[in-house]
């Protein structure tokens, strides 16, 4: 005789165990879905700083730079830190040339003390950490903060329309173009940074604040 006492107490282990199973998964997919929510908010809110670097512990891997305003940025670097320098052209027929050179995998951060860059940098959990450093050396870039009005020459040139209405166009760095498409595309909030040492008017494009 079928015993139904039995079959419900022993359904019951069982349906601890699945609700205990279920609760899990939700937990694990919640916490991705958080994770991944915090990934896009350190991206979004990525800022530019512009101005020299007045200290860099090596210790701490921190590097903290002066803009013009006097406000201080002061934040980590990891080995995944994107670092350029801007080479100065040694002849005429390199004055137009963008000397770019990537040195990520081999930086001397100690010696960037007094160096004029621009970085772009995020915060997010109490932690500002610095994405990529463009080092111009003794070069003061001018820095223009506004909206992309065109993009031509397959990338390589820029219109950018400031604040105050008036709208130049740009070469767009070799590195930014490569790797940074997004951030020149029609309508972007940028922060550009223009090399002056050069003929041509080189900017260096990084995300609008």
């Amino acid at each position: 005789m079928l015993n139904v006492s039995r079959l419900r107490a022993a359904a019951v282990p069982a349906i601890a165990v699945v609700a205990i199973s279920i609760g899990c998964a939700v937990a694990t997919r919640a916490a991705d879905e958080g994770a991944s929510k915090a990934a896009k908010a350190a991206q979004s809110t990525r800022k530019t700083a512009v101005g020299v670097v007045e200290s860099v512990d090596e210790t701490s891997r921190t590097i903290a730079v002066r803009t013009a305003d006097g406000a201080v940025v002061t934040a980590e670097y990891t080995k995944d830190t994107s670092v350029t320098v801007a080479e100065r052209a040694t002849d005429a027929a390199e004055a137009t040339a963008d000397k770019s050179v990537e040195v990520s995998k081999d930086v001397a951060w100690g010696t960037m003390k007094g160096a004029n860059v621009a970085i772009e940098y995020s915060e997010a959990a109490g932690r500002t950490t610095v994405h990529s450093v463009k080092n111009f050396g003794e070069d003061v870039p001018e820095v223009v903060e506004g909206t992309v009005e065109a993009v031509t020459d397959g990338g390589r040139k820029v219109a950018i329309k400031s604040k105050d209405g008036s709208v130049k166009v740009y070469d767009v760095s070799k590195d930014a173009s490569k790797g940074g498409a997004k951030k020149v595309k029609k309508g972007a909030k940028v922060v550009a940074a223009v090399s002056t040492k050069s003929a041509k008017k080189v900017a260096h494009i990084f995300k609008g604040n």
